[in-house]
C-alpha cells in the first residue's frame, strides 16, 4: 500500500477479512467486507467498519485500484498510522485521503490533525507529501507545534518530517510555551528554525513583539522580529 513501490504492489496480495460479510460483485469489479473489515499488503493494513475495493472489470488481470474504507477507519504501514471517519487509498497513484472531524497522521517524529481531510502521497518515497486542511496542527515528539488551516509538510524515505508549510491563522508554539502568530509559516526540522511572515505576533507571558517577519530557532529558545526592508519598524511590549 502507501510507501511501496508498484511493482511491488502488482506482486503482493491483498488480503481481506470481516466478520459478517464477504461479497464480490464481478459486474461492478468490487469486494465488499463489513464487519471489522481488515485488508493486509505487505506490511500494510487497513481496518474499519465497511471496505470497498475497487478493479476494472474488464481488466484480465483485475489488479485493485481504489480501496474505500468508512467507519472507525485505521490505516498502518511502515512509517506512519492514519485514523478518521473515511480513508480513500489510490493504489496507483500510491496516495491516501482520510476524512473526518478527527483525521490523524501519526509518523516517526510527530502527529498531524485536522477537521476536513489529510492526504498522504507516497508516489515519491524519497520527498512523501503530507497536505492537512481544516484546524491542521502539527506536533512533534518534543511537543513543539505549528498550526494553519493548511499545512503542507515533506517527509524523507523514513517517514520523518523534512519540511513544512502552513498558511491562514498560522500559530507556533515552543517547548517553553512561547507562541508565535503570523499569516504564513516555513519550518525546517533539520535547522529546527521557523520563518513567519504576514502580521507577527511573538507572545513570551506578558511581553509581545509585533512586525512583519519574524524567526524563531526551537534548539536555542532564540526568537528575532525581523524587518522587511520596506522602512517600517519592528515593535515590542516588554513587561518585566
Amino acid at each position: 500500500m502507501v510507501g511501496a513501490a508498484a511493482s511491488a504492489q502488482e506482486s503482493t496480495p491483498m488480503t481481506v477479512e470481516a466478520n459478517d460479510l464477504l461479497e464480490w460483485n464481478q459486474n461492478e469489479g468490487t469486494y465488499t467486507a463489513i464487519g471489522n473489515a481488515v485488508a493486509t499488503q505487505g506490511a500494510a493494513e487497513i481496518k474499519a467498519n465497511k471496505l470497498v475495493a475497487s478493479y476494472d472489470p474488464a481488466s484480465a488481470s483485475r489488479r485493485i485500484g481504489t480501496l474505500v474504507a468508512t467507519g472507525n477507519v485505521t490505516y498502518k504501514n511502515e512509517t506512519a498510522t492514519a485514523t478518521g471517519d473515511r480513508l480513500v487509498y489510490n493504489v496507483d497513484a500510491e496516495t491516501y485521503l482520510v476524512e473526518g472531524n478527527n483525521a490523524k497522521v501519526t509518523g516517526t517524529n510527530g502527529t498531524m490533525t485536522a477537521t476536513k481531510d489529510i492526504r498522504y502521497d507516497a508516489a515519491n518515497p524519497e520527498a512523501q507529501m503530507i497536505t492537512a486542511i481544516g484546524a491542521a496542527v502539527y506536533v512533534d515528539a518534543e511537543g513543539r507545534s505549528v498550526a494553519g488551516e493548511k499545512i503542507v509538510a515533506l517527509l524523507g524515505a523514513d517517514g520523518a518530517l523534512q519540511t513544512l508549510d502552513a498558511d491562514t491563522n498560522v500559530k507556533v508554539i515552543s517547548i517553553n510555551g512561547q507562541i508565535a502568530t503570523g499569516d504564513a509559516v516555513a519550518y525546517n526540522y533539520t535547522t529546527s528554525k521557523a520563518l513567519l511572515t504576514g502580521n507577527v505576533e511573538i507572545i513570551d507571558g506578558p511581553s509581545i513583539m509585533r512586525g512583519d517577519r519574524a524567526e524563531v530557532d526551537f534548539d536555542s529558545g532564540i526568537s528575532r522580529i525581523l524587518s522587511d526592508g520596506s522602512g517600517k519598524r519592528v515593535s515590542g511590549v516588554l513587561n518585566p
